[in-house]
């Protein structure tokens, strides 16, 4: 939802944009336990040609979030000519994203088993082979290999050491990088709305279950707000 929202922001200030399913997810074609990170990257290569043969553009952004941006990551340093590669909260250890799915999954279950047809897992609803989630646990950001002189933008929603590992890597590397602390942006706009509001907020904040769950979906408004700001900038 935050990436659809992020792509009708960058749209309404005059940017070409390009969002699509991956193989297996969405509205693509093919089912969750046929698709794997190679497929996955490869479907990144795809709109990338798509979008420049589309729009003509020969300087391109590419955008992620989560997953998806460590595959943008994976795909744009190991050939794509992009502009600007921004990262939101990408999952950095393979390993450490899987079990952090599968304790949501079971929490989500209290404790039940679903192991989805055949030779599968369900992760968060999501069936997939034990080939792709052993692909998924492979995966390590602070050992890839860099190419291309795109510029980097980190956005991360919290403190992890892993954001601070994969920063310093790509700085080692030689690659320009800016990292985004959401959590201080969204620290200041919840203070903002509190003070300037007082009234307005305390509504807001009653529709949710306790501040913690306003702050987080007040952050993804001001996080899109921030990217389209700083990807103007780059242009």
């Amino acid at each position: 939802m935050a990436i659809r929202q992020l792509a009708i922001q960058l749209s309404s200030v005059g940017f070409d944009v390009l969002k699509f399913d991956y193989y297996g997810l969405g509205d693509s074609a093919g089912t969750s336990e046929e698709g794997n990170p190679d497929i996955w990257r490869d479907d990144i290569r795809t709109a990338y040609r798509e979008l420049k043969d589309i729009s003509g553009m020969t300087s391109i952004s590419i955008i992620g979030l989560r997953l998806g941006a460590t595959l943008a990551a994976e795909a744009a340093f190991t050939g794509l000519s992009v502009k600007n590669l921004l990262l939101w909260d990408p999952v950095v250890k393979g390993r450490e994203y899987v079990e952090e799915l599968r304790k949501l999954t079971s929490s989500v279950l209290k404790g039940k088993q679903d192991h989805g047809p055949g030779n599968c897992e369900t992760l968060v609803g999501f069936p997939l082979a034990a080939h792709t989630i052993s692909m998924l646990s492979a995966i390590d950001l602070t050992h890839i290999a860099f190419k291309g002189k795109m510029k980097v933008f980190l956005v991360c929603s919290e403190d992890r050491e892993e954001y601070g590992q994969f920063h310093r890597h790509i700085e080692t590397a030689g690659h320009p990088v800016r990292m985004i602390n959401l959590s201080q942006i969204r620290d200041k706009a919840s203070l903002e709305i509190q003070e300037g509001h007082v009234e307005e907020a305390e509504k807001m904040v009653a529709q949710w279950s306790d501040q913690d769950e306003f702050d987080q979906a007040l952050i993804a408004h001001y996080a899109i707000s921030e990217i389209t700001s700083v990807l103007k900038s780059a242009v």
